[in-house]
């Protein structure tokens, strides 16, 4: 009877330690869901860049910016506006002075160096690009 006794109080210690080990690696870590992949930062530097090439085939039939990008979803040029893959919400557009415009998107990790050009790396977070309408660097 001892024995059993022995045998219960190990297997539940041993099943708390395990359990307090998970509980510690997801307080570090943070839970499976939390990993991200890193193609929709791919895809949100894309849009933008399509975005871009919009703006400035607008801008050279009409000599100004869109007020915003909803007004470039015209059914040929942009079928429709191009939303963030992960929330469905627009990228951010803001026309600045000086026919400059900055669009904006939300990226789950820093942009990998050694995979994309050097305008649009970012940073993980909220980062605007600063362009002008002839589609550069402004």
């Amino acid at each position: 009877m001892l024995a059993m006794s022995a045998r219960k109080i190990f297997a539940i210690t041993a099943s708390l330690a395990v359990l307090i080990a998970i509980v510690a690696i997801f307080m570090v870590t943070g839970p499976p869901e939390a990993e991200t992949d890193p193609r929709l930062d791919d895809r949100r530097v894309a849009d933008l860049q399509r975005l871009a090439g919009v703006i400035s085939v607008y801008h050279e039939e009409t000599s100004s910016l869109p007020v915003t990008l909803a007004a470039l979803a015209d059914g040929q040029t942009l079928q429709s506006e191009p939303l963030d893959p992960v929330t469905s919400e627009p990228y951010g557009y803001e026309v600045e002075a000086n026919e400059a415009y900055s669009l904006c998107a939300t990226f789950d990790n820093s942009s990998d160096v050694t995979q994309q050009g050097g305008f649009w790396l970012h940073d993980a977070g909220r980062v605007c690009f600063r362009l002008s309408p002839a589609y550069g660097e402004f």
